[in-house]
């Protein structure tokens, strides 16, 4: 088993043509464009090789980023560069993305589970510490986490997972 830690596309870019048997990613494909990645994926992917991902969807976000937007309209130089978020539709609208790019879904799930948190203060760590948004954080000022709390709903917050 030999086991990489790079940015994705840089990586499968520099592999060779048919030379792995795995690919996983998990709360990473939001990061990257995902016609870049399939299209790196099926080249270097052996003759029935497998791509393992779990990626959030537009859906599971829509609370964090109402709360964002009205943050940011309050103190617009909170954001201190920008990050594009790649988010599918849902399970069924990648699948069909994977299919263009030569790779055959074999399972797709949408899914989701709902955290309960008392305040948007107290939900804001954990969305900022998990994969669906850790990346993001760092667009913003020190200090944002406190105004996105905020505007945050306290109930429910939902995930994919």
């Amino acid at each position: 088993i030999e086991i990489y830690r790079d940015e994705m596309i840089h990586f499968l870019k520099n592999m060779e043509d048919d030379s792995v048997d795995v690919i996983t990613a998990a709360w990473s494909l939001s990061y990257a464009p995902h016609k870049d990645f399939l299209r790196e994926a099926k080249r270097v992917l052996r003759e029935g090789g497998r791509v393992a991902v779990i990626i959030n969807t537009k859906e599971t976000l829509k609370e964090t980023k109402r709360a964002f937007i009205q943050a940011l309209k309050r103190d617009e130089k909170m954001i201190v560069k920008w990050m594009r978020i790649y988010l599918p539709k849902n399970a069924e609208s990648f699948g069909k993305l994977m299919s263009r790019y030569g790779i055959k879904p074999i399972f797709m799930k949408d899914d989701a589970k709902t955290f309960h948190f008392e305040s948007g203060s107290d939900a804001l760590p954990f969305i900022l510490s998990t994969g669906a948004l850790a990346g993001y954080a760092r667009c913003f000022a020190e200090g944002f986490e406190n105004v996105v709390a905020q505007f945050h709903p306290l109930m429910p917050l939902t995930d994919s997972a």
